[in-house]
């Protein structure tokens, strides 16, 4: 998961900065918006077979009390990775 999320970061590694260089003109660079777009499409796409392999075998290991406390812990935390909307 780290892996797919440095590649999904990119090689800036700054998302606001890349955000804020769309709009430093006097108009929105829609060519590099679309290439930021087409990157991370590109990584997701490539990374997401192993990731959601990696989370299916890690939740189908799991006894049935700690596949609840998962399903608890993602209602308390609104998702995997604790965001909150």
């Amino acid at each position: 998961l780290q892996a797919q999320r440095a590649a999904f970061v990119g090689k800036a590694g700054d998302p606001r900065a890349e955000m804020q260089a769309l709009v430093a003109g006097e108009k929105f660079d829609r060519a590099r918006a679309q290439t930021l777009l087409d990157e991370k499409l590109r990584v997701v796409q490539t990374g997401s077979p192993e990731v959601l392999t990696a989370m299916a075998d890690f939740y189908d290991s799991l006894n049935p009390e700690q596949q609840q406390k998962v399903r608890e812990l993602m209602q308390r935390r609104r998702g995997w990775m604790g965001r909150h909307g």
